[in-house]
């Protein structure tokens, strides 16, 4: 499968949406035109410009994420900031978890030494904080 021109993408004015590698054109330009937002009929004052902004806001944000995976995402109407959020109260709540545990296990065998599930849960806590 080819491969989607690469990030940033950015806004020119008229909707003309460009990035990649820079070309040379006989008017002197050098962008890379990738694509161009066109109105309609039906559309109120500014949402071409609107739409364009968000096409390249959204292509910029998914920077690194292939999109076979972002295709395969779950259909929700759960905005991805609120999946995001949800995601970060876990993994706050989890990382207090293993902080709470590492403290009993210390209790339990203050030295330290020999316990593997000291070093690893330490360094699971170190990793997910640095």
């Amino acid at each position: 499968m080819t491969k989607h021109t690469p990030e940033p993408w950015d806004l020119m004015k008229h909707g003309v949406i460009y990035g990649g590698p820079l070309q040379q054109y006989a008017n002197g330009s050098s962008r890379s035109q990738i694509a161009m937002s066109t109105g309609a009929d039906f559309m109120a004052p500014g949402e071409q410009d609107a739409n364009a902004r968000r096409i390249v806001a959204c292509v910029n944000a998914c920077a690194g994420i292939d999109t076979g995976g972002l295709e395969q995402m779950p259909k929700t109407n759960e905005p991805i900031v609120t999946r995001i959020q949800r995601l970060t109260v876990q993994r706050d709540e989890l990382l207090h978890a293993a902080r709470e545990a590492l403290a009993v296990i210390d209790r339990i065998k203050p030295d330290g030494n020999g316990s593997g599930t000291q070093v690893r849960l330490a360094a699971a806590i170190e990793k997910a904080t640095a």
